[in-house]
């Protein structure tokens, strides 16, 4: 994600490769969470993104199956409105407009 700006062989913008998933670990408050929803809304492609911590359980300090389906499924529907609203203004001839995110 360092070489965004020249689309090198490590971007996941490039088209070169195409990046199923990801992690990004690092110390806290220091912008990760922004580093990736930056990278991936500059790309111009839909995508989905899943922030683990909502699914964590600080009892069995694990990520149950069950809420990671959760967090995965709301992200999906989030997009599924997205593309949906997108479709809608590009008809009303408003295709330059970018939605960063829409809240169901």
């Amino acid at each position: 994600m360092y070489d965004c700006t020249n689309k090198g062989p490590h971007s996941p913008v490039s088209g070169q490769r195409k990046y199923v998933g990801g992690i990004v670990l690092g110390l806290r408050r220091i912008g990760k969470s922004s580093l990736v929803l930056a990278t991936l809304s500059s790309t111009g492609h839909p995508f989905v993104y899943v922030d683990v911590r909502r699914a964590y359980d600080d009892v069995s300090r694990r990520v149950p199956a069950e809420r990671l389906y959760e967090e995965l499924r709301s992200s999906l529907l989030r997009l599924s409105v997205r593309e949906r609203v997108l479709e809608a203004l590009r008809r009303m001839g408003l295709g330059a407009v970018s939605l960063l995110m829409i809240d169901s």
